[in-house]
């Protein structure tokens, strides 16, 4: 009899610390803030082993309110005491159409570091100063109004005097001091190659026809040398046509292959951020109009994709969201998906440059967009909540 009890201890103390341990991992995996809609009920649709408790009657009513909701695994362990955020239904035109970006930066981004040979020494005075690549020059000498031409007369009229700098790096300025060195050709230089403007292509995913405002990409344009987030100045998004398409396969990414359309300027540029491009446009004709989900209604499973292969006119092709990954830690790869449309994985291979910002739709529910593509894989990816873009694009109405 003793043996048995003790038998029962043991295996209860273990089933108890697989239960704590299980509870103790998911609690680490569940935001400690969700947002959702006006009139709708605050769930987890995709962790059907945990439930929501909270004295809050629903369904949720006045936006800009906000509750505490617990957490439980199983319906009795509680697992982590969260906020939910209550904000007003967002109507969006769905869109999946392909645009051209064309960007100028604030200062101009440093995209390589050589050396000088003056003919007595080799070396390179940025370096030597303490510049690096992907620093962003934003003055020099106090003329801020910079580009590549400017930064060029700037250098090669200072006589070898001392040139200051202000840069930006990392979030921080810096001050720092640089002397040209005089060539063999006679040409004054620092070694420092820059950039002040970048042109592409991607797929516009929504417009907000309540602030005007578009999104699109899901991602950040950056320097192609760098790697950095370019610093927008200007920029506006025009009209492309999709003329070609060059298939994606293991290890080589394809490409959308697009022409700009003359004079077909489409919107301004206001914010070019971690979660993709966003600015002011008039209202596009035709498209659909959906809600935006919260990320807690996305499921895996099926789910559709819009975007344009050819010309100007968005398809849906169908994908698997086969993960979600409802951390606050990471604001661009949130889902993990799976092309399955046989005419598209004919067409592109699967996921290819300039289909980033496709919308993905979910339950007739517009539930985020496509980021990137998995090089060894190009029939899988990654893609943002539509919650995150369109909290940067809350900051341009703001």
């Amino acid at each position: 009899m003793k043996q048995f009890i003790k038998f029962c201890t043991t295996v209860t103390s273990l089933v108890v610390a697989v239960v704590m341990s299980c509870a103790l991992s998911i609690q680490t995996s569940i935001p400690d803030n969700y947002i959702v809609t006006e009139g709708s009920t605050f769930s987890l649709n995709s962790k059907e082993y945990l439930s929501v408790h909270t004295e809050r009657a629903f369904p949720t009513s006045t936006s800009g309110s906000s509750f505490n909701a617990d957490i439980k695994f199983l319906g009795c362990i509680g697992v982590k005491t969260v906020n939910v955020k209550v904000a007003p239904k967002s109507s969006l035109l769905v869109c999946g159409t392909p645009f051209g970006i064309k960007m100028l930066t604030e200062g101009v981004i440093v995209t390589k570091i050589s050396d000088i040979d003056s003919g007595k020494k080799v070396t390179s005075p940025a370096r030597e100063a303490g510049l690096k690549e992907g620093d962003v020059i934003l003055s020099i000498n106090g003329t801020s109004d910079l580009d590549n031409n400017t930064v060029s007369d700037i250098i090669s009229s200072c006589g070898g005097n001392e040139l200051d700098l202000t840069v930006s790096r990392d979030g921080e300025t810096l001050n720092l001091k640089v002397t040209p060195l005089k060539t063999r050709s006679g040409d004054y230089l620092i070694g420092a190659w820059v950039r002040d403007s970048c042109a592409g292509i991607g797929t516009l995913t929504f417009y907000d026809p309540e602030s005007s405002t578009f999104g699109g990409l899901g991602h950040p344009v950056c320097d192609v040398d760098t790697g950095e987030i370019m610093p927008l100045d200007s920029g506006e998004i025009v009209n492309v046509k999709i003329i070609g398409v060059v298939k994606g396969t293991v290890g080589t990414p394809g490409e959308l292959m697009g022409a700009f359309i003359p004079g077909g300027k489409l919107g301004t540029l206001k914010t070019n951020s971690e979660q993709g491009v966003f600015g002011e446009m008039s209202a596009p004709e035709n498209f659909e109009c959906m809600q935006a989900a919260s990320r807690q209604e996305i499921k895996t499973g099926c789910a559709q994709i819009l975007t344009t292969v050819d010309g100007v006119t968005p398809q849906y092709f169908d994908i698997v969201i086969e993960k979600v990954n409802m951390s606050d830690k990471n604001l661009t790869k949130n889902m993990t998906i799976k092309i399955t449309d046989p005419e598209l994985l004919k067409i592109t291979g699967g996921i290819v440059p300039g289909m980033s910002g496709s919308p993905i739709i979910q339950n007739g529910k517009l539930v985020g967009a496509v980021t990137h593509v998995f090089v060894n894989d190009p029939t899988r990816g990654y893609a943002i909540f539509i919650e995150n873009m369109l909290q940067s694009a809350q900051s341009i109405s703001q």
